[in-house]
């Protein structure tokens, strides 16, 4: 333990078997049994010991800084300063770490103090400049690794509002339903009034992450009516298909697009906004092609009785061989596209539809 003091004069003195050591403007507390009987008395000898010590120490030390203990964090008397950085609760875990690992090895490390509140969605870093900025580069890495493990939070999507198509899809869910083929059941049905084609999905996990994704599709409008020109977007559903190759255990069933010039300004646009958005960082990079569809059945979406809490994370495929045959060629409807929406996943709004963090409207 160091303390500070006023004389540059090696002394000693001792106190229940301590003896203290001036160096400098320092004072080294050392066990009186430590020191060899023919120094004890040799002041000179002891300040030369503890001088080179002190030598050794200035070179592994950058500014005079010093680590006390695992929760405090000391530094040199240049000006402090505060950061302030925000992020949601759901990314904090990955500041903490494993019983705060990660977060007591970003202080240690960059010799800060770093100060999270449970509720709240501050982190304040406290240190000199340099430092303080280490540690916030520090945070900002650790929270990209933690996000590009999470699930994706939106969807790009050009919701499917005619009423007729909606009703004719009901009824297909419906008719699928009187088939009772196992594993299928209402849960995994998607809502007729939400139905949409997706273009991608979104990685939008901090506020401003939503707010530059909505104003980047907003800069875009002007592009897109490029790429439609004058004329209304109409989507034809006709048929359908499972995202699996397996149709025996299927997670995924969609209508499909009928094929149309209708069909190819969508995919235009789609592959347009895949590009923006994934070179803005919102989308990761896919490697598989693009595929235009309507999901009608997905059995992430499937609830459990509460007895069956242990299966909720596990998906449970349905066999999707009788649905193919028998509605292979299955006509649902046209819908117009008017808009193309910024949604968030797994929330409605009180009509029942996706809801939705920006749009544009289309011609």
């Amino acid at each position: 333990m160091e303390t500070s003091g006023h004389s540059t004069t090696s002394t000693h003195r001792c106190m229940r078997g301590i003896t203290l050591i001036h160096v400098g403007k320092r004072i080294y507390r050392v066990p009186t049994a430590s020191i060899p009987k023919n120094t004890i008395t040799n002041h000179t000898m002891l300040a030369r010991q503890f001088s080179a010590i002190e030598d050794s120490e200035a070179k592994e030390e950058t500014r005079g800084e010093a680590v006390d203990d695992k929760n405090k964090i000391l530094s040199d008397t240049s000006p402090e300063i505060t950061i302030n950085l925000t992020y949601p609760q759901h990314l904090q875990k990955f500041i903490f770490g494993k019983n705060g690992s990660t977060l007591y090895q970003i202080q240690r490390d960059s010799k800060t103090t770093i100060t999270i509140n449970r509720g709240d969605d501050n982190v304040v870093i406290k240190g000199t400049k340099e430092n303080a900025e280490k540690a916030k580069k520090r945070i900002e890495n650790v929270v990209k690794w933690g996000i590009d493990k999470l699930q994706p939070t939106h969807f790009i999507s050009l919701p499917l509002t005619d009423l007729l198509l909606q009703q004719k899809v009901a009824g297909f869910q419906s008719a699928i339903a009187s088939l009772d083929i196992p594993n299928i059941d209402k849960t995994i049905f998607i809502r007729p009034n939400s139905l949409h084609l997706t273009m991608g999905v979104l990685n939008l996990h901090m506020k401003e992450d939503i707010e530059g994704a909505v104003q980047l599709l907003k800069s875009l409008s002007a592009d897109i009516y490029d790429l439609v020109g004058t004329r209304s977007v109409v989507a034809k559903l006709l048929g359908i298909a499972i995202m699996e190759n397996n149709p025996e255990k299927a997670n995924v069933l969609y209508a499909k697009v009928e094929e149309s010039e209708e069909r190819d300004v969508i995919i235009k646009i789609a592959e347009f906004l895949i590009s923006k958005f994934t070179e803005a960082g919102y989308m990761k990079k896919e490697n598989r092609p693009f595929k235009l569809h309507a999901t009608l059945i997905n059995t992430s979406h499937r609830k459990f009785a509460d007895k069956d809490k242990h299966k909720r994370n596990r998906r449970i495929p349905f066999s999707a061989i009788q649905i193919l045959n028998k509605y292979a060629d299955f006509e649902y409807g046209a819908s117009r596209i008017e808009k193309i929406h910024i949604s968030k996943i797994g929330a409605y709004d009180e009509s029942g539809m996706h809801r939705s963090e920006g749009h544009i409207i289309l011609p």
